[in-house]
């Protein structure tokens, strides 16, 4: 899992969160989620970040500002401004579409930098930051988390909140070169 930035894409469309699985042959790389807008302007490459579930690898949290499929900005009924929101996404086809469930919803705080930390097959939790973040050096977060009793973190499950699709942008897709350098542990250059 990774975060790009596309050249020639206007606005939030820059930057997606793309997924990637190694068959023991091949790797099969698919964008997965609008990753929104740069985190603060003087870094136009951070993200709210992603995490990969260790015990289920078809199972991600995102932060993004941006709704994970259609790109639509996410503005909060609580202060009408945008926010980092997170996301809890489910693959059933390694990637190649997403079940997407809103963790945080309408805040009047960014949700960054979620984590989620190795458990057992009865728990699950994720921790992340809430608060405000301007730059690296300026910050007023929060360390906070939910916790389930259950695989999915989700507080509502698959509902009418669940958005289950590829991101509606149309991406560029990693060339040969790229999936060779992957395949090898090499920085991906050029494409």
């Amino acid at each position: 899992m990774f975060s790009v930035r596309i050249d020639g894409f206007d606005g939030d469309h820059r930057r997606l969160y793309y997924y990637g699985r190694f068959d023991g042959s091949h790797w099969h790389v698919h964008p997965m989620a609008h990753a929104g807008r740069a985190l603060y302007p003087a870094e136009e490459d951070y993200t709210g970040l992603a995490a990969l579930d260790p015990s289920r690898p078809s199972h991600v949290v995102i932060s993004t500002d941006a709704d994970p499929v259609t790109g639509v900005p996410l503005v909060s009924r609580r202060d009408g401004r945008r926010h980092y929101e997170l996301f809890e996404g489910e693959t059933e086809d390694d990637g190649g579409t997403w079940c997407w469930t809103p963790l945080t919803e309408d805040s009047d705080h960014d949700n960054l930098r979620p984590v989620v930390p190795v458990w057992d097959a009865d728990h699950a939790a994720v921790l992340w930051l809430r608060g405000n973040y301007t730059n690296y050096n300026r910050y007023d977060l929060d360390v906070v988390g939910l916790i389930r009793t259950s695989p999915s973190m989700s507080q509502t499950g698959r509902d009418d909140n669940e958005s289950c699709a590829a991101p509606d942008v149309a991406a560029p897709q990693l060339g040969d070169q790229a999936r060779d350098a992957l395949a090898r542990d090499q920085p991906v250059t050029g494409t």
